[in-house]
């Protein structure tokens, strides 16, 4: 998978297998609010150093493209070292990477320029089974604890909250120990932004 920092992409010409982002004249997700992590194994500060989404195919579908609203969090950390992956499910939580990629420096997102995506392109695509869990994770379990990435929420469905995970990895501020911890929405918004396209 490669991956470009794109304000413009033209997703009309593929097939949604999920999305959640807004429309025009809306922003395309609510580039004020984010969940961050930091890397290397987390810190004191932000005991998380990844975070997943989770979505469901309706049928059969060949995934070629993803979507992430994945920005510079503005919280004066490096922002290197990420990767972005589609994950199997395993038992409700992120699984085993399908495929990854490393991640170019985030963009910059704040009112006047939102707004800004990370765009993966699968060039052979990934065959993704209807009806079966899987999730897009943001990972930066091989950056420093100096490094941050953002992910941003959207405000598109404001009654049915999808399901999102973050990995805790400093152990002293994990409730049961390092592992990953699912959760439904926010008070920002119903999860975070991003889209899996592809075809039929």
């Amino acid at each position: 998978m490669s991956v470009q920092i794109d304000r413009d992409f033209a997703d009309a010409k593929y097939l949604k297998i999920f999305d959640n982002l807004a429309s025009f004249p809306s922003g395309k997700y609510w580039g004020g609010a984010l969940v961050a992590i930091v890397g290397g194994g987390g810190s004191n500060e932000f005991s998380d150093d990844e975070l997943a989404a989770a979505f469901t195919p309706s049928t059969n579908h060949t995934a070629t493209v993803v979507e992430a609203a994945i920005v510079n969090p503005k919280l004066g950390l490096g922002t290197s070292g990420f990767t972005l992956s589609v994950n199997q499910d395993d038992n409700g939580v992120p699984g085993n990477a399908l495929i990854t990629a490393q991640l170019p420096t985030l963009p910059e997102n704040y009112p006047g320029i939102c707004c800004s995506f990370l765009v993966g392109k699968i060039p052979n695509g990934i065959a993704l089974s209807g009806g079966k869990q899987y999730w897009i994770v943001l990972s930066g379990q091989n950056g420093q604890p100096s490094d941050g990435a953002g992910w941003a929420m959207n405000a598109t469905d404001e009654v049915n909250p999808f399901l999102f995970a973050t990995y805790c990895a400093y152990a002293s501020k994990c409730p049961n120990g390092p592992g990953w911890y699912t959760f439904e929405g926010s008070v920002f918004g119903t999860g975070l932004a991003f889209a899996v396209l592809g075809s039929n």
